[in-house]
C-alpha cells in the first residue's frame, strides 16, 4: 500500500500498516500525537486504508492543541469519578479555548472544589496512565457502561445510525469515544479548571439538567501562563 504525503510525495509501507508504523516510515513516530488520514484525525493504532493522504500531527501542527484538550477532558473526568463516585458521565469534547464536561454529580460543585480536582488531575498526569483505543461492538459497549445512563443512550444512538463503536481507557476511567487522543496522560503539562455551569443532557431542555465543567489545557505551564 502507499500513502500520500502533505509534499505530495507517494510512498510504499507494508500492507495493513497502522498509522504509528506510517510515522515510523518518515522518521516522526516519536513525535507523532496522531495523524491526519483523507483528511480526519486518527489515533496511531488504527490501521489505514490504501492509497490515502497521511500527515504525522505533532505538537507543533493547527490540531494538535484540540488532540491535548480533548484528552484533559478525559482526564478530569476521571479526577471527578474518583471524587465523586456515582457521577453519571455525558458528554466531554474540547472546544477553542479549551473543554468541557458535562455531567450529572452527586452533589452540587463550587469553585471550592476546583482545586482538588486539579490537584487529582495533577496525580493522574505523574502516573503516566497509558491511554488505549479499543474498538467494540454493541453488546461489548453496553456491558462497560451498563452503570452509564446517558452513555447507554449514546450507543444506542450510534449502532441505530449504524456507527462504528470504540472506547478509550486510561487507569480506571473508560469512556466511549472516536479519538484519537494523546499517548499517555503524562503528555498533558498544564491544565486549569476555569469554571462551572448548568445544561441540559443532548441541549433539550426536556431533559435531565446537568453541570458543565469547564478547562482548558496546554503543551506547556508558560502557554497556560501568556493565556491566563
Amino acid at each position: 500500500m502507499k500513502i500520500i504525503l502533505p509534499d505530495h510525495s507517494e510512498k510504499e509501507i507494508k500492507d495493513g500498516s497502522t498509522a504509528l508504523e506510517a510515522c515510523k516510515s518518515i522518521s516522526l513516530a516519536e513525535k507523532a500525537i496522531c495523524c491526519k488520514v483523507n483528511g480526519n484525525l486518527f489515533d496511531l493504532n488504527e490501521v489505514l486504508p490504501d492509497n490515502c493522504t497521511f500527515e504525522a500531527i505533532t505538537k507543533t501542527s493547527p490540531d494538535a492543541l484540540h488532540v491535548l484538550r480533548h484528552s484533559a477532558a478525559h482526564l478530569m473526568a476521571e479526577a471527578i469519578q474518583h471524587l465523586f463516585p456515582g457521577v453519571q458521565f455525558a458528554y466531554g469534547p474540547a472546544t477553542e479555548d479549551g473543554f468541557y464536561y458535562d455531567m450529572k454529580l452527586p452533589r452540587p460543585i463550587s469553585e471550592n472544589d476546583f482545586p482538588k480536582i486539579e490537584q487529582e488531575m495533577k496525580k493522574i498526569i505523574s502516573e503516566k496512565q497509558p491511554i488505549v483505543r479499543q474498538d467494540v461492538s454493541v453488546e461489548e459497549a453496553e456491558k462497560l457502561f451498563a452503570d452509564q445512563k446517558y452513555k447507554l443512550i449514546h450507543i444506542h444512538e450510534l449502532a441505530d445510525k449504524g456507527a462504528s463503536l470504540s472506547v478509550y481507557s486510561q487507569g480506571d476511567f473508560k469512556d466511549l469515544c472516536l479519538g484519537p487522543h494523546m499517548k499517555n496522560t503524562k503528555e498533558i503539562k498544564a491544565i486549569k479548571i476555569m469554571s462551572t455551569s448548568s445544561c441540559y443532557f443532548q441541549g433539550n431542555k426536556e431533559n435531565d439538567s446537568l453541570t458543565r465543567i469547564y478547562g482548558t489545557a496546554f503543551f506547556s505551564q508558560e502557554d497556560m501562563d501568556k493565556y491566563l
